[in-house]
């Protein structure tokens, strides 16, 4: 069991679909082995298991990947079948191109494209429609999955020089994980994307794995 907690914020946020379109959310909680009260503590935290166990509560309950926070559903699986295709890629420049080719076969998109420069790399998000998002837990957590997707295929993390978004930086930025060490930028302008280098991604992608090399 890890020792690493998650904070309450991130238990509501991630619940906050459910509540919309009128699920148990209460009893959502209870099957995560999260006890409903425990939020109505300030600096409530939970454990990562317990985190990870009401994500997949959701998704199962809801049949929607996306939780009731983005512009359409995302059936339970979506994910899991577009890392079986992207599994084989030989580095991880065309993994992440393939994923998006994969994401972007269903509207509105919802999707991380790969841009690359000079000497620098960086994922943006692509999202298409109306997302019902306000404390941009859905935002946030697609930049991290497509992160530690490439970091888990590579068997090491991928450093990021920097992370932008398009909205202010939050009281709860210091607790977003794989974003909490790269410097915060707020880019009104821009898509939220986070950067990383362009040669130390090509260097990397030489050591993509397959899944049962782990």
């Amino acid at each position: 069991m890890s020792d690493l907690t998650v904070s309450k914020h991130f238990v509501q946020a991630a619940l906050g679909g459910a509540e919309r379109l009128g699920f148990d959310t209460r009893e959502m909680l209870r099957e995560a082995g999260i006890s409903p009260d425990l939020l109505r503590i300030e600096m409530a935290r939970v454990s990562s298991d317990q985190f990870s166990h009401l994500m997949q509560v959701l998704w199962n309950r809801m049949g929607d990947e996306f939780m009731g926070l983005g512009p359409r559903r995302a059936r339970t699986g979506t994910f899991a079948t577009m890392c079986a295709l992207v599994i084989d890629c030989p580095n991880l420049e065309s993994v992440y191109r393939q994923a998006f080719q994969f994401s972007r076969l269903f509207e509105p998109m919802v999707s991380m494209e790969l841009e690359i420069g000079e000497d620098k790399a960086r994922l943006v998000a692509r999202m298409e429609g109306e997302i019902n998002d306000p404390s941009f837990f859905l935002r946030e957590s697609i930049l991290v999955i497509w992160h530690r997707l490439g970091s888990w295929l590579i068997g090491q993390p991928i450093e990021l020089e920097k992370a932008e978004f398009d909205y202010p930086r939050p009281p709860t930025a210091t607790n977003t994980g794989t974003f909490s060490t790269a410097p915060w930028r707020s880019n009104p302008t821009g898509l939220p994307s986070p950067s990383t280098n362009a040669s130390c991604l090509r260097q990397l992608s030489a050591t993509s794995r397959r899944c049962g090399n782990s």
